[in-house]
Protein backbone atom coordinates (compact mmCIF):
# COMPACT_ATOMS: atom_id res chain seq x y z
CA UNK A 1 0.00 0.00 0.00
CA UNK A 2 1.47 3.42 -0.77
CA UNK A 3 0.15 5.14 2.00
CA UNK A 4 0.51 3.73 5.94
CA UNK A 5 -1.72 6.25 7.78
CA UNK A 6 0.26 5.37 11.84
CA UNK A 7 3.68 6.04 10.09
CA UNK A 8 3.09 9.55 8.30
CA UNK A 9 0.71 10.76 11.22
CA UNK A 10 3.66 9.35 13.67
CA UNK A 11 6.55 11.26 11.84
CA UNK A 12 7.71 14.41 12.82
CA UNK A 13 7.39 17.31 10.35
CA UNK A 14 9.75 18.49 8.15
CA UNK A 15 11.30 21.33 8.05
CA UNK A 16 13.17 23.36 5.41
CA UNK A 17 14.06 26.79 4.55
CA UNK A 18 12.84 28.55 1.56
CA UNK A 19 14.54 31.43 0.00
CA UNK A 20 13.45 34.03 -2.70
CA UNK A 21 14.64 37.35 -4.37
CA UNK A 22 13.21 40.74 -5.90
CA UNK A 23 14.29 39.08 -9.55
CA UNK A 24 12.51 35.94 -8.55
CA UNK A 25 9.28 37.71 -7.93
CA UNK A 26 9.85 39.51 -11.18
CA UNK A 27 10.30 36.86 -13.24
CA UNK A 28 6.97 35.14 -11.95
CA UNK A 29 4.99 38.36 -12.67
CA UNK A 30 6.18 38.72 -15.81
CA UNK A 31 5.21 35.24 -16.60
CA UNK A 32 1.76 35.84 -15.75
CA UNK A 33 2.14 38.68 -17.90
CA UNK A 34 2.84 42.05 -15.51
CA UNK A 35 3.68 45.00 -17.74
CA UNK A 36 4.49 48.58 -17.55
CA UNK A 37 0.70 49.58 -16.87
CA UNK A 38 1.91 47.33 -13.64
CA UNK A 39 4.46 49.14 -12.19
CA UNK A 40 3.71 47.49 -8.64
CA UNK A 41 3.89 44.10 -10.21
CA UNK A 42 7.01 44.70 -12.83
CA UNK A 43 9.22 47.47 -11.62
CA UNK A 44 11.80 47.42 -8.52
CA UNK A 45 10.54 50.46 -6.95
CA UNK A 46 7.75 49.87 -5.14
CA UNK A 47 7.05 46.47 -5.94
CA UNK A 48 4.43 44.32 -4.42
CA UNK A 49 4.02 40.61 -4.64
CA UNK A 50 0.95 38.26 -5.88
CA UNK A 51 -0.28 36.23 -2.82
CA UNK A 52 -0.20 33.17 -5.50
CA UNK A 53 3.45 33.81 -5.18
CA UNK A 54 3.26 31.47 -1.97
CA UNK A 55 2.97 28.53 -3.80
CA UNK A 56 5.82 29.23 -6.54
CA UNK A 57 8.40 30.03 -3.49
CA UNK A 58 7.57 26.54 -2.01
CA UNK A 59 7.24 24.39 -4.59
CA UNK A 60 10.69 25.98 -6.13
CA UNK A 61 12.44 25.08 -3.32
CA UNK A 62 10.48 21.38 -2.77
CA UNK A 63 13.02 19.55 -4.54
CA UNK A 64 10.61 17.65 -5.74
CA UNK A 65 10.76 16.55 -9.35
CA UNK A 66 7.43 15.82 -11.42
CA UNK A 67 6.78 12.09 -11.27
CA UNK A 68 9.25 11.56 -8.41
CA UNK A 69 7.76 9.61 -5.51
CA UNK A 70 7.28 11.86 -2.65
CA UNK A 71 9.95 10.69 0.06
CA UNK A 72 8.35 10.88 3.82
CA UNK A 73 7.48 8.21 6.06
CA UNK A 74 4.77 5.97 5.52
CA UNK A 75 4.11 7.56 2.36
CA UNK A 76 4.99 6.25 -1.44
CA UNK A 77 3.24 8.14 -3.77
CA UNK A 78 4.17 9.30 -7.19
CA UNK A 79 2.90 12.89 -8.56
CA UNK A 80 1.83 12.15 -11.38
CA UNK A 81 -0.65 9.62 -10.50
CA UNK A 82 -2.57 10.88 -8.43
CA UNK A 83 -5.40 14.08 -8.16
CA UNK A 84 -4.66 17.28 -6.78
CA UNK A 85 -8.06 18.14 -5.25
CA UNK A 86 -7.50 21.80 -3.86
CA UNK A 87 -4.87 24.39 -2.23
CA UNK A 88 -5.35 27.34 0.20
CA UNK A 89 -3.41 30.58 1.23
CA UNK A 90 -4.12 32.09 3.42
CA UNK A 91 -1.89 35.49 3.79
CA UNK A 92 -2.21 37.39 7.62
CA UNK A 93 0.27 39.83 5.93
CA UNK A 94 1.67 40.75 2.27
CA UNK A 95 4.80 38.40 1.32
CA UNK A 96 8.19 40.29 1.51
CA UNK A 97 10.01 41.21 -1.91
CA UNK A 98 13.00 39.23 -0.64
CA UNK A 99 13.28 36.57 2.49
CA UNK A 100 14.20 33.48 3.70
CA UNK A 101 11.81 31.27 5.65
CA UNK A 102 11.43 28.53 7.38
CA UNK A 103 8.76 26.32 6.46
CA UNK A 104 7.38 23.38 8.36
CA UNK A 105 5.10 20.43 6.59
Amino acid sequence: MPIDRDAALAAAPSVRELSWTDQDVLLYHLSLGASASQLHWSYERDLRVLPTYAVVAGERSSGIQSGAPIRMPGIDVVLRKILHGGQAIALHAPIPVAATVRAVS
